[in-house]
């Protein structure tokens, strides 16, 4: 079975359980509406305006998920 996303039970037996009851959206998730992307995953809508007028590259300009390497 894939993986969907984090798993709640490791974030509630590590004190965490607030990320999970908020859907993650302090770490960027959009809450239950929009799902945790895996690494390499296609961002819906790509590069944002801002992001693109910064970059010196078009909106919508697709580009893919990451992960947090610590």
């Amino acid at each position: 079975m894939p993986n969907h996303g984090w798993k709640n039970d490791f974030f509630r037996a590590i004190g965490l359980g607030c990320l999970v009851d908020t859907s993650f959206v302090q770490v960027g998730a959009g809450g239950d509406t929009d799902p945790i992307l895996t690494a390499g995953l296609p961002v819906p809508g790509g590069l944002t305006t801002d992001a693109a007028k910064d970059l010196g590259l078009l909106p919508g300009t697709p580009v893919a998920s990451s992960v947090i390497d610590a």
